[in-house]
């Protein structure tokens, strides 16, 4: 490890709503601004982003050109991918959570109830400092790994029996580098992209259940971008897709 880490420290400020409008029955949703400021940030990079790091940096004294050393030719000899203290980050998003149920018997006179739940995430800022007094940060809300929103819904019918559950997952377009996009011309977006789970479950008896699922629905590839090795060999960006593809599961579940 890393003898001189130190704890990071950070400011944050957050501010919250939640409505139940008594004309929605059953419906609550809840907005949530954050704004985090954090100094000496832990973290570790893979070692092609200490070095980008370190050659784009204002100066060569930041905390990631001293996890890079060097040979008296100059050549580098090695790259140390520890968790170190960087400068800083400073983020600030919007949650959102949306719920409704739905009792089927006093709308459409049958038996079983559906609920809603939808979860949003607004990235507004990303800025990675990698040394105090820089004066551009590094802006990664929009690049690989950082989609501006992401979004989650889950629909979910019950009844005595039956449990069908379906699961839409959204990530937003990200580009490979937000500072300088000519550094990785073709293709510098992923485009936007829908994940579909779904997942059926019988209940035999009050303790035993049968299932039965599929996830990536549809076989959603991965994009072009999260294919290459600047985003698979040196980080894990790409990590943020599906890297399967469409596979089912089938399963039980026994309580005693």
């Amino acid at each position: 490890g890393n003898q001189n880490l130190q704890e990071e420290t950070a400011d944050t400020f957050t501010l919250g709503v939640v409505l139940t409008p008594s004309f929605i029955p059953d419906f609550s949703l809840t907005v949530d601004y954050w704004d985090i400021d954090i100094e000496g940030a832990v973290n570790a990079f893979p070692a092609q982003a200490i070095l980008n790091g370190c050659v784009d940096g204002d100066t060569i004294d930041n905390p990631l050109c001293s996890s890079v050393t060097r040979g008296t030719d100059g050549n580098i000899q090695t790259v140390s991918s520890q968790l170190i203290n960087v400068g800083s980050f400073e983020a600030t998003g919007i949650d959102f959570e949306a719920r409704y149920r739905l009792n089927l018997d006093s709308v459409f006179n049958t038996d079983g109830i559906v609920d809603f739940a939808l979860t949003a995430t607004y990235l507004d800022k990303l800025d990675f400092f990698a040394q105090e007094g820089q004066s551009e940060p590094d802006r990664e809300a929009g690049e690989l790994g950082d989609p501006k929103w992401v979004a989650n819904l889950r629909a979910t019918y019950r009844n005595d029996r039956w449990t069908v559950s379906l699961y839409e997952r959204f990530l937003d377009s990200q580009v490979f580098d937000l500072a300088e996009p000519e550094e990785f011309r073709d293709p510098n977006s992923t485009g936007s992209e829908f994940y579909t789970d779904l997942q059926v479950r019988y209940a035999v008896s009050e303790q035993t259940d049968l299932y039965v699922g599929v996830n990536n629905l549809f076989d959603n590839a991965l994009p072009q971008l999260a294919r290459v090795p600047e985003t698979r060999g040196f980080g894990d960006d790409a990590v943020i897709y599906d890297q399967q593809g469409r596979y089912f599961y089938l399963g039980a579940g026994v309580k005693f």
